[in-house]
């Protein structure tokens, strides 16, 4: 079974919603939120597996809201907006449930959830899926980009955005390193400090505590170093 929420500030669309997940064999509905202020409240606590997302929200749209979560579920996005809804790319969203939507679509989104959450080793595995076909799709400069995982050079934390480095561009990437981490092949991509992530096949060298990657000195923190060595000896 799923732990499903709701998070939809329009009754009508809620009431849809509710009787879709009540229908549904494998799904237990423990929350529904008009507001992002409410979900924020009552999520954490609740353990959700499943998020029904709308987008258009008072105060916080529903992607500003993903941005705000440490750990986020599974997200089925529910949108009138066509055009909106491509930006789920760039948030690794299960599924974009384009409103009005049947049942028989909602129970497609609902399936493609349940594989992702049952595929082997559960939410750990994840990140060895290779996110679409080796493919990650970043919102930048107000289009969607398609980036090659293998061309990812490292990752820097700056804020509330990380910046992603490949040999010849850098996109700005509206999530935290911890998420984006979940998305990359374990295999291949090690945290290697509070603020990088680095891609084992572009290391140049390594010296002393600094890992060199092109023409930019990466520092290891103390609490990877152990990890990250483990990591490469293995490779």
């Amino acid at each position: 079974m799923l732990k499903a929420s709701i998070l939809e500030d329009q009754r009508p669309a809620q009431r849809v919603l509710t009787t879709y997940v009540g229908d549904a064999d494998d799904l237990e509905l423990i929350g529904v939120y008009g507001s992002a202020s409410e979900a924020a409240k009552a999520m954490p606590a609740a353990g959700v597996d499943l998020l029904f997302l709308d987008l258009h929200l008072p105060k916080m749209d529903g992607f500003s809201f993903l941005k705000t979560l440490a750990q986020p579920p599974l997200i089925i996005v529910t949108t009138a907006d066509a055009d909106q809804a491509i930006e789920g790319y760039a948030h690794n969203v299960v599924d974009y449930l384009l409103k009005p939507f049947s049942f028989e679509r909602f129970l497609q989104a609902v399936e493609k959830a349940r594989q992702r959450q049952n595929s082997p080793g559960g939410e750990a595995a994840r990140p060895d899926q290779n996110t679409r076909d080796g493919d990650l799709f970043v919102k930048n400069k107000g289009e969607i980009r398609r980036v090659q995982v293998d061309s990812i050079e490292f990752i820097r934390a700056n804020s509330d955005y990380v910046e992603l480095f490949t040999k010849t561009e850098k996109f700005f990437f509206a999530r935290t390193l911890q998420s984006l981490q979940r998305e990359l092949p374990a295999r291949r991509f090690v945290r290697v400090h509070r603020s990088y992530i680095v891609n084992l096949r572009h290391i140049a060298c390594i010296v002393g505590t600094e890992i060199h990657i092109g023409g930019t000195t990466i520092p290891i923190g103390r609490s990877y170093r152990e990890s990250f060595l483990r990591k490469i000896s293995a490779s």
